[in-house]
């Protein structure tokens, strides 16, 4: 082996070296500074049976062995259980995390009166943060639950949100499929193929309250400083029929939502068919409603002007649902 080999070689072994022995320094430091932010972090509190890192040579792997965590503000609980979450980074971008939740993982939401689950297979994601920050997750095999009783479950959820450091406002999007309910309200030849919701929230920053601050009073500030829900796009695919809006959405003076909304309806007569069938609405009205859409159905379906207030949903001059009062 002539000296110009011998060299690149002995170059070769002198680089690797140095850079596992930097990767295993940046591993141990990050699992050291990891742990310090957990136990200082007052927002939460996590448990888990231990930690490893990983990811060698291009990446750096945080991975928390059976973790659960709870967070609660004012009579809310959140709380959450996996058997374990891998957190990773390039070793040359670290203003990207990617995140992974592997099966079986659960969490809860409860308050005084009721507890929501969520399950999952399978939930990843990832955040980026820039001169703005998104964040991505998506989860797999869904079952959501109220009070230990199946609610619904879905193939698959996903959702993105992205906000610019020197914008207020959050920009959103969401998707469910293959959504099927337990206690549908209509009686459909398929189950739900799709729901999506596209849209901005407006002075996020006023939603970024004290630990101190109720939810109310949050949601107050929120308000006063002109916060606003714009709904862009709202579709739910349930054939043969289908609905779909876009308008916006506040609080009023007593913290209840209103607004207004474009809205679209497509395979009416088969909806109020399955509304008269689970006895939502009687046969006389069912008759009432079709010789009124009779009228109102184009090319495509039929549009209404909706809106929301004072917990009623009303189109001209009639009110179509009463919704109950939310306590905050």
């Amino acid at each position: 082996m002539d000296k110009t080999k011998r060299i690149i070689i002995a170059s070769l072994v002198v680089f690797v070296a140095g850079y596992s022995l930097f990767w295993w320094y940046s591993a141990s430091q990050l699992k050291v500074h990891f742990q310090e932010e957990l136990a200082k972090n007052s927002y939460f509190s996590i448990n888990y049976d231990k930690i490893e890192v990983g990811g060698y040579p291009f990446s750096l792997q945080i991975k928390l062995l059976n973790p659960n965590f709870s967070y609660q503000k004012d009579n809310v609980l959140v709380e959450g259980t996996s058997r374990d979450t891998l957190v990773s980074a390039s070793i040359w971008n670290w203003s990207a995390l990617k995140f992974q939740i592997s099966s079986p993982h659960k969490f809860l939401v409860s308050n005084d009166e009721k507890t929501y689950g969520f399950e999952a297979n399978l939930t990843q994601g990832q955040l980026n943060v820039s001169d703005s920050w998104s964040f991505e997750i998506s989860s797999q095999s869904v079952f959501l639950y109220e009070n230990n009783t199946p609610w619904a479950d879905l193939d698959a959820f996903s959702g993105t949100f992205q906000k610019k450091t020197t914008d207020a406002t959050i920009s959103f999007k969401t998707s469910l499929n293959a959504l099927t309910l337990q206690n549908p309200p209509l009686s459909m030849e398929q189950g739900i193929q799709e729901v999506r919701i596209e849209g901005t929230i407006s002075e996020v920053s006023a939603l970024e309250s004290a630990d101190d601050t109720s939810l109310a009073q949050t949601l107050e500030n929120w308000r006063d400083k002109g916060g606003i829900l714009e709904i862009r796009t709202a579709l739910i695919n349930w054939p043969p029929a289908a609905l779909s809006l876009e308008g916006t959405l506040a609080l009023d003076h007593t913290l209840q939502p209103e607004g207004a909304f474009t809205t679209k309806l497509m395979g009416v007569p088969v909806m109020l068919e399955s509304l008269e069938k689970n006895k939502v609405i009687s046969s006389k009205e069912r008759q009432l409603f079709s010789l009124a859409s009779a009228f109102m159905e184009g090319e495509d379906g039929i549009t209404l002007p909706i809106t929301l207030q004072e917990g009623r949903l009303v189109s001209g001059p009639g009110t179509l649902l009463k919704l109950p009062r939310i306590q905050w």
